[in-house]
């Protein structure tokens, strides 16, 4: 893989391989045209924070890299969205909620720290992976509405 770190395609792996046993494939036919606009979605914030704002940058990642963006972690984001999906309480007070894409958008900050521990992610002085956080959980947010607004329109 030349100059690639093997361990974009190994966390993809990972997340698919847990996503698939533990999804069945029926919910992943409802589930994915959310989830493909929240991964075009999440594709603009990377673009923005990566090339805009220069945030931070990922090494390692030629030449499966696309606008600086690493195809191996935009494709984890499918089964990301996926599992947030599949793990949707269908009652819940509205507090729970926040709570729950909360702890989604955690999990992205831990990934973020771990990327940047690993040597993977160089950030720019002033970006600490804790802002990571508020993009991430708006972005869990906006899944979570188009989500709804789909069961609504299908009645699924």
């Amino acid at each position: 893989m030349g100059g690639s770190s093997l361990i974009y395609p190994a966390f993809m792996f990972i997340l698919v391989l847990i996503s698939l046993i533990l999804i069945p494939r029926e919910r992943y036919r409802i589930f994915f045209p959310v989830i493909i606009i929240s991964v075009m979605i999440h594709a603009a914030l990377m673009y923005f924070a990566i090339n805009v704002v220069d945030a931070f940058h990922f090494i390692a990642d030629e030449p499966f890299a696309i606008l600086g963006i690493p195809i191996f972690i935009s494709i984890s984001w499918v089964p990301s969205f996926a599992l947030f999906l599949w793990g949707l309480p269908e009652k819940m007070p509205h507090w729970a909620l926040h709570v729950y894409i909360a702890a989604f958008a955690l999990i992205g900050v831990f990934v973020d720290m771990t990327f940047q521990s690993l040597g993977l992610q160089l950030a720019s002085v002033w970006y600490r992976p804790w802002m990571w956080f508020f993009p991430v959980y708006l972005l869990y947010w906006a899944t979570y509405i188009l989500y709804q607004k789909r069961k609504q329109l299908e009645k699924i």
